[in-house]
């Protein structure tokens, strides 16, 4: 989203606006204080302008800076997924080495891209999001609660106990048995497979 005009406050614009003698539309909903973002701008932004003034410019100038922020860590959270080739696990070895922002933004977006779409659920809650990252640094077979009956877990989820040769993946959503099966045989993790399906 692009807000070039969240720099300038809203009477600023209106004195813009009569000058050039242009016409312009106000939303009766932004004068309505029981919308949290109208309470703040109507009542809290006004008294924190007599507290410190030009507090409303900076906030927005941060706001700004954020925003732009917010966009390359994004970008760097996407880029990591890419390389994991869009799988249904994260590999533990490149989260290690991620600061630990970067790893809750990557565990977030990996959830959106694996369980968000399809089932409608696109987000992660804060608490799910820590729960998930601190799976990268805890012992094989640990596992968090995850939305829709899902859980995120070290090392295969859906068929199975595993070996700890394969606790380098983190799993959120089952991925397909045969999938999984194809890519332990190919990485020669496969101990035996009996009929528990226990690895």
């Amino acid at each position: 989203i692009v807000r070039p005009l969240l720099q300038f406050s809203r009477q600023e614009l209106r004195e813009l606006l009569l000058r050039l003698g242009q016409p312009w539309r106000e939303d009766e909903s932004n004068d309505d204080p029981r919308y949290l973002r109208n309470a703040l701008r109507l009542d809290v932004l006004p008294k924190l302008e007599t507290l410190i003034p030009g507090a409303a410019k900076r906030l927005a100038a941060t706001a700004e800076i954020l925003q732009g922020e917010e966009a390359v860590l994004a970008g760097m959270a996407e880029s990591f997924l890419q390389r994991c080739g869009g799988e249904a696990y994260l590999p533990l070895h490149m989260l290690r080495e991620q600061p630990e922002a970067m790893r809750r933004r990557i565990v977030r977006a990996w959830w959106q891209q694996q369980c968000g779409g399809e089932n409608g659920e696109r987000c992660l809650s804060a608490q799910q999001t820590d729960a998930l990252a601190r799976l990268i640094d805890a012992p094989a077979a640990a596992a968090c609660n995850l939305p829709m009956g899902m859980q995120g877990r070290t090392g295969p989820l859906g068929i199975g106990r595993c070996t700890s040769g394969f606790d380098t993946c983190i799993m959120g959503c089952p991925p397909e048995p045969e999938k999984i099966y194809e890519e332990l045989k190919a990485r020669g993790l496969i101990a035996q497979v009996t009929d528990e399906e226990e690895i």
